[in-house]
């Protein structure tokens, strides 16, 4: 049995009690060191592995390059190789996934999910690279593209770097991440949503463009969300430097039974907002 008095941790303005979850009582673990999810370093732009010791220390893994190796930052260069779960720690049955089944045999669609393993059908990893023809360098991207799809929106001429989108497999995570002429990446938004989804079933096909629309004065991008159904029924905007709570809904559609995607012209001068029926011809 172990004791770790740091039950009380500050994160930011917020306080929270025993994010560890002891399994004994507060601050007491029976057990080895626990490795906790991953998550991302915006200050060093790396993801990051935390293992818990049994004495309370916190052993950063960070990740190299873009691969699935992590490796402390101290002397000790002790190194974790995930494979198969999203995270070290995850038991048989949360390396079981649901694929989304919708309905749409009705006016309202209905999604139920149906579990496969995720053993045998990873989705495939994308590796991104920048170029630089003047050097005659390929520099690998330092960004995590496992078990997500990932688009590269566009180039942004004005500071010189990249733009790319990155949507988990459950369709409920969605990070903008800009990547410059070295390989290095920056979060600039990301949007979490639990309870429904960011992105709908066909974000992932070749419908996201629509979905999704890189504005030519670099200031940021046209999207939508989805609702419970799976339906993106919104149009908004997002302002790159901005928290994405701040985003500006442009359109909200009212009737539960359309569908709305935003994009521009040809000429790249005005902004359209198109709402339809899957079930009709009606559209507006």
């Amino acid at each position: 049995m172990s004791y770790n008095s740091l039950v009380w941790i500050k994160y930011g303005t917020t306080m929270y009690f025993e994010p560890d979850k002891s399994n004994v009582s507060p601050g007491f673990r029976l057990g080895f060191p626990v490795i906790e999810p991953v998550y991302y370093d915006s200050a060093k732009s790396k993801w990051v592995y935390l293992m818990m010791a049994p004495s309370g220390a916190r052993i950063e893994f960070r990740q190299i390059s873009a691969s699935n190796s992590y490796e402390t930052g101290d002397s000790t260069y002790a190194k974790l190789t995930t494979a198969g779960a999203a995270s070290p720690n995850d038991p048989v049955e949360n390396i079981i996934h649901k694929v989304p089944i919708v309905d749409y045999s009705s006016a309202i669609e209905r999604v139920t999910y149906a579990p496969y393993p995720k053993t045998g059908t990873p989705l495939p990893v994308d590796e991104l690279h920048m170029v630089d023809p003047a050097a005659g360098a390929a520099r690998p991207v330092q960004l995590d593209t496992r078990d997500a799809t990932v688009w590269m929106l566009g180039w942004r001429p004005t500071v010189a770097e990249a733009i790319v989108m990155r949507l988990s497999r459950t369709g409920k995570r969605l990070d903008l991440f800009a990547i410059e002429p070295t390989g290095a990446t920056r979060l600039l938004a990301s949007d979490e949503r639990p309870g429904t989804f960011v992105g709908a079933l066909d974000f992932t096909t070749e419908n996201w463009a629509w979905q999704v629309t890189a504005l030519p004065d670099d200031s940021g991008f046209l999207y939508g969300l989805a609702n419970e159904q799976w339906r993106t029924d919104n149009a908004r905007f997002h302002r790159l430097g901005t928290p994405i709570d701040q985003d500006i809904e442009l359109f909200k559609e009212a009737d539960e039974g359309f569908r709305v995607g935003v994009s521009e012209t040809s000429s790249r001068k005005w902004i359209v907002i198109a709402s339809g029926d899957l079930m009709s011809s009606c559209s507006s």
